[in-house]
């Protein structure tokens, strides 16, 4: 459940609509301790994404917790990550770049929309759902996409080739 929201935030959080506190926006707090918390919470995301996903990481959580939640833990431990990568989040004011032409703008949200959509479909090649599940691969497509016993994609996972 987390994580199908935690999506829908992160489109409104870098899109700048729907959500409480978007990406850009007014500066509220001083310039840089807006910077120094907005670098700790992508340096907490970015270390926790790297570190689970390191093999030696994952032999190691393997010895705490069964090897069919170690991938729901990475990914809860994931979106953790990024709840509190949007709650803390420190706009730091000001433009970067501005669209007014409205054509222009409507390619801009296009290009996103589609960005965002094949993501979404991306991550359906690799069979997220079932990793995400602590399922082994995903028998209903012939056993294209899998996990081998220690939990490694295989390389039919990655590229989605036979």
């Amino acid at each position: 459940m987390v994580r199908p929201r935690g999506t829908r935030h992160a489109i409104g959080f870098i899109g700048g609509f729907g959500v409480p506190r978007p990406l850009d926006g007014a500066a509220r707090h001083p310039i840089g301790a807006a910077v120094a918390i907005d670098a700790g919470l992508l340096g907490l995301f970015a270390v926790q994404h790297s570190v689970m996903a390191r093999r030696w990481f994952k032999e190691w959580w393997t010895r705490l917790v069964p090897w069919p939640v170690e991938r729901s833990t990475y990914v809860l431990f994931s979106s953790l990550a990024l709840i509190a990568l949007f709650a803390g989040w420190r706009p730091l004011g000001g433009s970067v770049w501005s669209v007014d032409d409205p054509t222009a703008r409507l390619v801009l949200r296009a290009l996103f929309a589609f960005g965002w959509g094949l993501v979404l479909a991306c991550t359906f090649l690799i069979d997220s759902i079932s990793s995400a599940c602590g399922r082994c691969g995903c028998s209903r497509w012939g056993g294209a996409f899998g996990r081998r016993s220690d939990g490694e994609v295989t390389a039919q996972a990655r590229t989605g080739s036979a």
